[in-house]
């Protein structure tokens, strides 16, 4: 079992699609992070 922590893992995936120069031209964007949660006074 994982002790609650503070810090999470996330993971981020994007499809984006050009309007303008290509139309409906479509690319992917991805990425991992660390976020720190900050804790309210309450909980």
């Amino acid at each position: 079992m994982i002790p609650r922590s503070p810090i999470s893992l996330f993971t981020d995936v994007n499809l984006f699609a050009e309007v303008v120069d290509h139309p409906m031209f479509m690319f992917g964007q991805g990425g991992i992070g660390v976020r720190y949660n900050f804790q309210t006074p309450d909980g």
